[in-house]
């Protein structure tokens, strides 16, 4: 019995260790990626994340695949004022990463999604 407490105590820290959206922060920029192993749990951190800094991600027509990897997904990202931007794809595995990209003290294109933001 103490073994099978220690087994699923250990899955379910290896799990939470992999639950953390990917998100960075600074002065003049704030960065998030999304990949195929990117989890349903991660993208609403990433949303919870992101609103805390005036950022507005929605997502929808997502899907997975049976082996629980992102392949498809909608988003659209707004920051104060401007339009949303809209990414879409149907081949996650195929262009490997969204990035969002926010730069608050840009007077232009202060939004970037796409895998090739820079």
């Amino acid at each position: 019995m103490k073994k099978l407490f220690f087994i699923l105590a250990l899955g379910f820290v290896g799990f939470n260790a992999q639950a953390q959206a990917e998100i960075s922060v600074t002065d003049d920029r704030i960065e998030a990626v999304i990949t195929p192993e990117t989890s349903r749990m991660n993208l609403f951190e990433m949303l919870t994340a992101l609103a805390e800094h005036g950022i507005e991600m929605r997502y929808d027509r997502f899907n997975y695949t049976p082996e629980w990897k992102l392949e498809r997904i909608n988003l659209a990202i707004k920051y104060g004022n401007d339009d949303p931007v809209v990414f879409q794809t149907d081949d996650m595995m195929g262009i490997g990463q969204i990035k969002i990209v926010v730069r608050p003290n840009e007077d232009t294109d202060k939004v970037c999604v796409s895998p090739n933001c820079d």
